[in-house]
């Protein structure tokens, strides 16, 4: 077989189901277990893709790179204790970026807030991601964004763990809609109970640096 042929079907695999993709990986224990050293070699195997963060006139920032983990539970629990938070699975994490007007945020966060209380969930509350932005280029210091992570904890009478999904991707959208139509400006990076994106206008190496949560020695898995 030559490089540029599609191998026949055997196995599980199936030529049909082949297509182009711009570089990703997966890094995980074969057994579920959640260590500090699956992020450290998920956030080494990111760097080997060093075309996921392409750089133009500014060598320092790249067009994007970042990282997908399983929500981490024991990190959040000992950053920020105050929002009494409760079992894993039973509340989802939103990662917005917002325009560095803080009247502007406000106004999204007062209307997230009030979608949430619509839909019956309940806001355990807000949280600023803590970032360094000395790691990065210039032209990602001019545009880089406000990072906060909302907490969402799942109604009594939601029992069922796609029901919750499902109601976190409504809430999403209306606040979406909501700021579409009044031509305000926010992005959410991610909104789930089960996993959450971290990244940037970065290169590789930068998102480490870049995103602090990373250098602390906590378990959770990766998912990239």
């Amino acid at each position: 077989m030559t490089y540029n042929q599609i191998p026949k079907a055997q196995g599980l695999y199936h030529p049909e189901f082949e297509h182009d993709a711009c570089g990703i990986g997966l890094y995980a224990h074969l057994k579920g277990l959640a260590t500090h050293d699956i992020v450290k070699q998920g956030l080494n195997m990111l760097c080997q893709l060093d075309h996921r963060g392409g750089q133009g006139s500014d060598p320092l920032t790249g067009d994007g790179a970042g990282l997908m983990v399983q929500i981490p539970d024991e990190y959040f629990r000992l950053a920020c204790p105050e929002m009494n938070l409760p079992a894993k699975g039973r509340y989802g994490v939103g990662m917005l970026f917002f325009s560095n007007n803080d009247d502007e945020r406000n106004e999204i966060e007062a209307r997230l807030n009030a979608f949430i209380e619509q839909e019956g969930q309940t806001l355990l509350g807000w949280r600023t991601v803590p970032v360094d932005v000395t790691k990065i280029g210039e032209v990602g210091k001019e545009t880089c964004p406000t990072i906060r992570q909302v907490f969402i904890g799942a109604s009594v009478e939601m029992t069922d763990d796609l029901a919750f999904e499902r109601k976190l991707f409504i809430i999403r959208k209306q606040a979406e809609n909501w700021a579409r139509e009044r031509g305000n400006r926010f992005y959410f990076a991610s909104l789930s109970s089960a996993t959450i994106v971290y990244k940037g206008l970065l290169t590789p190496e930068q998102v480490d640096a870049f995103i602090l949560t990373f250098n602390r020695s906590l378990s959770f898995r990766l998912s990239l």
